[in-house]
C-alpha cells in the first residue's frame, strides 16, 4: 500500500508538471493534440495491477511498445507478484507462499476513428507466459501430536509455468508530447491497470 501511495504522489507531480508546460506550449492553440501516434515512435512505462490474477495483491511491471505505423504496434511486458496464503485447524497451520513472473507479448491497435483531445485508445491481444514457484510451510503449534512435529514436515517446494491468451482494453492521456497517464482492464492478467509511460 505505501509503495502505491508513492507512486500515485509521484504520479500526480508529473503529471502536473508535464500539464502546466503544455499549457505554456499550446498558449494560442488549445485543439491542438499531442496524443498522435507516428511510425517507429516507442513508448517504455511502468505499471501497477490490481484484481484479478495472483490472488488479487498487487503487480509490479514495465511495459514496451514499438510503433508500426500511427495504428498498431507491438511490444511486450513484464510483470512480478508475490502473493500466499495459510490455513489453521487444531493448533496446526499450514502457510503457502507464491511468486509469479508473467511475460507478456502483445500486438496494439490504436483507432484513429476516435478524436479526442490527447487521448490515445487502444485495444491489446496477446499471448503470457507465467512462471510460478510455491512453498509450503507447516507449523504444528506448541503442542505437537507425538511424532508431528514441525521437523516432520520440511519445507515443501514446487515450481510451474502456463502459457495463456490476454486482452486490454484501455487509453492513455498524453499531458505532453512525451508523458501520458495509462489506464486498462484486462484479461488473463491483473484485471485493472494503472501507470505512468514516456514516449521517444
Amino acid at each position: 500500500m505505501r509503495l502505491f501511495i508513492c507512486f500515485f504522489c509521484l504520479s500526480l507531480f508529473f503529471a502536473g508538471f508535464a500539464e502546466a508546460k503544455t499549457k505554456r506550449k499550446l498558449a494560442g492553440n488549445e485543439s491542438k493534440s499531442v496524443s498522435s501516434l507516428k511510425k517507429s515512435n516507442s513508448i517504455l512505462g511502468a505499471r501497477l495491477g490490481f484484481v484479478g490474477a495472483y490472488e488479487g495483491k498487487l503487480a509490479i511491471g514495465l511495459s514496451y511498445e514499438y510503433l508500426l505505423n500511427s495504428q498498431f504496434g507491438i511490444g511486450g511486458q513484464v510483470y512480478r507478484a508475490s502473493y500466499g496464503s495459510e490455513l489453521s485447524a487444531g493448533g496446526m497451520s499450514v502457510e503457502w507462499e507464491n511468486s509469479a513472473v508473467t511475460l507478456v507479448a502483445l500486438g496494439s491497435y490504436h483507432p484513429d476513428f476516435i478524436q479526442v483531445t490527447n487521448l490515445d485508445p487502444f485495444v491489446s491481444m496477446g499471448l503470457a507466459h507465467s512462471f510460478v514457484s510455491s512453498s509450503m510451510n507447516v507449523d504444528s503449534g506448541p503442542a505437537p501430536v507425538p511424532g508431528m512435529g514441525t521437523e516432520a514436515f520440511p519445507e515443501l517446494t514446487a515450481k510451474g509455468d502456463s502459457t495463456f491468451l490476454v486482452a486490454s482494453l484501455g487509453a492513455r492521456y498524453f499531458f505532453d508530447r512525451n508523458l501520458s497517464a495509462i489506464g486498462s482492464l484486462n484479461l488473463g492478467i491483473s484485471t485493472l491497470h494503472v501507470g505512468m509511460d514516456y514516449r521517444f
